[in-house]
């Protein structure tokens, strides 16, 4: 589903809640609260789009599928949930629970960096560059 516009507050989101999770809307309820507080608690923002990413569990296969072999997996109901709302800026400034905030800039063209590679600053430099070679218009956010 693609909603055009940040959500406010948690009545928006809990009827999305027994699409994405089935029951156990209380428990759901209080961790997107949790995660929403903090987001706005470390930004200073009211508002923000929210993005979940199911798991999966890989049962036959593991990285075989990177090899084009066969694999055999299914979608579970943990998920890596996000809070996130453009910021104007070049900068991705990233906070995540248990990892710290991580901010990248851009507008610094680094190109390879031996020093950042295999690192989540990589990752999103490289995203961003891809993004951008594909013609999209990338700009920085706060999550």
């Amino acid at each position: 589903m693609l909603l055009k516009t940040p959500f406010t507050n948690m009545e928006q989101v809990v009827n999305y809640f027994p699409i994405l999770y089935g029951t156990d809307e209380m428990y759901q309820r209080n961790r997107y609260e949790k995660a929403f507080a903090e987001f706005k608690k470390i930004y200073g923002m009211t508002d923000a789009y929210i993005c979940s990413s199911s798991g999966r569990v890989e049962l036959l296969g593991n990285h075989t599928d990177h090899n084009g072999g066969k694999v055999l997996s299914t979608a579970i109901s943990l998920d890596t949930l996000a809070f996130f709302l453009p910021n104007g800026t070049d900068k991705v400034d990233v906070f995540s629970e248990g990892y710290g905030k991580i901010t990248v800039d851009l507008s610094e063209d680094k190109g390879v960096n031996e020093t950042e590679k295999g690192t989540t600053v990589s990752l999103i430099r490289g995203v961003a560059k891809s993004l951008k070679d594909m013609g999209f218009n990338v700009g920085g956010v706060n999550a």
